[in-house]
């Protein structure tokens, strides 16, 4: 028994399971809360010290309890900018359907779009993807043709679904004044990021070259009523811990005033541990800004926002290393697997000797700048690593600067699909955790002809980092992805057997052994990892593993109350659990409607 001096709480849970990931793991089968505190853990006799005249009990009648979810990575803002945006392609895209009738669905919801909404100037969109292309499309991304042939008379920007490549009309390459002679990155990189054929514009802009693009703008009123749908969704999950990563590519100006106007008007619920990203090469009102100009401004943010709320800081900065395998701009150690794609003047184009792009091959000496100067001024860093050649060049990067253990700066590598599992070790070693989506752990044949049969068996590890010891932190790509409930992150992780992204019930599967989309079974974890991996490791990563992540006297009653027990559920059944309860800072955020306690 854990208890501290004799009082009345706010709350007495009762009669359940309390699995409190402590030092220990203890278990215990009650709890108090006073303010937003836990005061008392332990058994149920004393527990009713704690109960007074004002005190709400709750009996659990054996139901489970656990620490709140945190994600430590996901661009919540980015979803309001993303609705906002006038052409929803995302419904069309399915591995069953044909290329032309994708294609022809895209350029007809463009259309209609236009036509019922005259009065906009620049037509935005969201939501393609690049396998609803053929031939070299496919990999530079569709043409601008498509778009010039409906005829409209203004701008069109459309990004694809992952954030990572834009398609544009003739019309929109001339609004920002892009053309084939616009330079962005250094000629003798492979960052061919605006994409040309044959000297001409082909219709798209990949990675950072998507900073030449004048961002859609979104009202606050929308930011806010977007904010506050998205955190009753995740107090619904369980959710009270995020990192909120900000990103050029969208929002242009840092909207961190929604905040503080969040914080202000007592409407922030959620812990927010915030970082915003730093490119080798953007250029704002046709100036570029440098390094260290961006670290400046993100030191500057720091200190205005230091004291404004106990639920929001300021942590860290992100880093692209590379960029995403769909479109073959991450960055792997072997080529791509050849293929002989035609254009569209039925030139035969072989696609050898393509690694990707790492995005600072032409800067190491400013990502070494970057790296001491965020990590001296006490930021973490959030480096995207998606192919191995990405990650071993950013533990090159530390070898380099001799970076030892003897610091810990909760620098984290997110993405991870690739990992030479020889380069665990070094993860390991520099102290780097590693946060990982198991929503994206599919079995997908459209990756494997493209990753090379000499690494494919490096895709989505996970037992081989635990068993070397890696802490891993649990992640998101919200909204690039769907807000997914941590229970299916967690029921992905101990089965490593589903269906797809965008069907991720398990009713498909029904055995665990199911071979058809079993991915790496040897690299399944126990459902405890998995349950620490989003909690108390997520809440290390965000810098408050002081305050929540684990049910110890003294800590924040940051809490949740499942319907089942996850330790006595067939994990195929995960998805079927509900959160009954959600606690934030000692108040009760979330119940399950007809719950009665």
């Amino acid at each position: 028994m854990i208890e501290n001096n004799s009082t009345e709480s706010d709350y007495v849970l009762l009669f359940g399971k309390i699995y409190t990931l402590d030092k220990y793991n203890h278990i215990y089968s009650s709890l108090a809360i006073k303010n937003n505190k836990i005061i008392f853990i332990g058994n149920n006799i004393n527990a009713r010290n704690y109960i007074g005249s004002k005190t709400k009990v709750i009996n659990l009648k054996g139901k489970m309890v656990l620490p709140s979810f945190s994600y430590c990575h996901m661009y919540p803002l980015e979803s309001s900018l993303i609705e906002s945006l006038g052409v929803n392609l995302s419904k069309v895209y399915h591995p069953n359907k044909s290329s032309k009738d994708m294609i022809d669905e895209y350029l007809s919801e463009i259309l209609k779009f236009s036509i019922n909404n005259p009065d906009v100037k620049i037509i935005y969109g969201y939501g393609w993807h690049p396998y609803a292309f053929e031939e070299l499309e496919s990999i530079n991304g569709p043409k601008k043709e498509r778009l010039d042939n409906l005829k409209i008379d203004k701008p069109i920007v459309l990004f694809s679904y992952d954030n990572h490549t834009a398609w544009l009309n003739s019309k929109a390459f001339k609004s920002f004044n892009i053309t084939i002679h616009t330079k962005f990155i250094d000629e003798d990189t492979p960052c061919k990021n605006i994409i040309k054929n044959n000297n001409i514009l082909w219709g798209t802009l990949k990675e950072d070259a998507l900073l030449f693009i004048v961002p859609p703008r979104c009202t606050d009123e929308k930011y806010i009523n977007n904010f506050l749908k998205f955190q009753s969704k995740m107090h619904s999950y369980g959710i009270t811990s995020i990192a909120s990563i900000y990103t050029d590519y969208f929002f242009g100006s840092i909207p961190l005033h929604i905040y503080k106007k969040l914080i202000q008007d007592n409407k922030l619920k959620l812990r927010v541990s915030y970082s915003e990203s730093i490119h080798p090469h953007i250029t704002k009102n046709g100036q570029h800004i440098a390094i260290q100009k961006q670290i400046f401004n993100l030191i500057n943010i720091k200190n205005e926002t230091d004291s404004i709320s106990p639920y929001f800081k300021v942590v860290g900065g992100k880093i692209f290393i590379d960029g995403v395998i769909n479109t073959q701009t991450a960055y792997l150690s072997s080529p791509y697997r050849n293929q002989n794609l035609i254009d569209d003047y039925n030139n035969i184009h072989e696609l050898k000797d393509d690694c990707g792009c790492n995005l600072w091959k032409n800067n190491i000496s400013d990502l070494k700048f970057a790296i001491n100067e965020l990590n001296n001024h006490g930021f973490q860093i959030y480096f995207h690593s998606i192919g191995d050649g990405a990650t071993k060049f950013i533990l090159d990067i530390y070898k380099a600067l001799s970076r030892s253990n003897q610091y810990n700066y909760r620098n984290i590598l997110t993405g991870l699909q690739l990992i030479n599992p020889s380069d665990i070790k070094r993860i390991k070693q520099y102290k780097i955790i590693s946060s990982l989506q198991p929503f994206y752990n599919i079995n997908s044949s459209i990756t494997e002809h493209k990753i090379p049969e000499a690494i494919f068996s490096y895709e989505y590890l996970l037992n081989l980092l635990l068993n070397e010891k890696v802490l891993i932190s649990g992640s998101s790509n919200y909204p690039i992805s769907s807000l997914v409930n941590p229970l299916i992150e967690i029921q992905k992780g101990v089965t490593r057997n589903f269906y797809t992204e965008d069907k991720f019930i398990f009713d498909e599967i029904r055995s665990i052994d199911n071979t058809i989309y079993l991915l790496k079974q040897n690299e399944r974890i126990s459902i405890m990892d998995m349950i620490r991996i989003f909690t108390k490791n997520s809440a290390y990563a965000n810098f408050i593993d002081d305050e929540i992540g684990s049910l110890e006297i003294n800590k924040n009653a940051d809490l949740i109350v499942l319907d089942k027990n996850l330790l006595d559920t067939n994990p195929i059944d995960f998805d079927k659990i509900k959160i009954l309860i959600t606690f934030f800072d000692g108040e009760i955020v979330y119940s399950q409607k007809n719950y009665i306690f």
